[in-house]
């Protein structure tokens, strides 16, 4: 009875104590205060990192899920019931789901994409005798 309490003790200190380390970890983003060209740099190596990670989560998914797939024909053919063994199943699985997981590094590096290009867009503008000011601008193409 006395060790359960003290266990309960010991994880509610735990957390007590491992719980402010937590929170002062946290980044504050300061990017709305960044310069158009320290913005398109944030966004482009942003862009860069994700998309660097979706082909590896690509690659390493497909390679997965072919090794996988080799497996379970190798072993069905010496088999007489034609069920793949665990190792081919989990292979399929994790390469399957490695694929999956590398489409939305996929969309938001085109996301981070579209936002350095519209950090360069800011331009300063002049009009008569008024001070420059800054406009944002959007640009929309339409493909035919």
């Amino acid at each position: 009875m006395k060790t359960k309490i003290i266990k309960q003790i010991a994880i509610v200190l735990c957390f007590l104590m491992f719980t402010p380390l937590l929170v002062q970890g946290q980044e504050i983003d300061n990017s709305y205060n960044k310069l158009p060209h320290e913005l398109n740099y944030m966004y482009l190596k942003k862009n860069k990192k994700q998309k660097t990670a979706a082909w590896i989560l690509l690659g390493s998914g497909v390679a997965l899920f072919t090794g996988g797939f080799i497996l379970a024909k190798t072993e069905e053919e010496g088999m007489d019931w034609g069920v793949p063994s665990a190792g081919a199943s989990s292979l399929l699985i994790i390469g399957s789901l490695s694929t999956l997981v590398s489409i939305p590094f996929f969309i938001s590096a085109e996301s981070n994409k579209r936002k350095a290009e519209l950090a360069l867009k800011k331009e300063t503008v002049s009009i008569g005798v008024f001070e420059k000011t800054n406009n944002y601008s959007l640009s929309l193409t339409i493909p035919f």
